[in-house]
């Protein structure tokens, strides 16, 4: 005699989140890891003997460009924490 697997009903916690959100959420991982890889990147460039020296104009590109990183690091950690909480 063969037997069924009883299907497992779904938690009400697990149909708070939606496909987009699942993926985004499994998204979520390498994106913050690409952001602060290339946040690392930009700190110790720097951090070089040399930077200072070049154009102003390049040094503030590299500044702003680390307070982005800082800003979308900070909003995609929120997003990650709102979203394991509707998991």
């Amino acid at each position: 005699p063969q037997t069924r697997a009883t299907p497992v009903a779904p938690t009400a916690a697990a149909s708070r989140l939606n496909t987009k959100d699942r993926r985004e959420l499994d998204n979520l991982p390498g994106r913050i890891e690409k952001l602060e890889t290339e946040r690392n990147s930009l700190i110790a460039r720097m951090g070089a003997e040399d930077f200072y020296q070049q154009a102003r104009e390049e040094q503030m590109a590299v500044e702003q460009r680390l307070a982005n990183i800082d800003k979308e690091l900070s909003a995609a950690y929120a997003r990650w924490e709102t979203l394991e909480a509707l998991r």
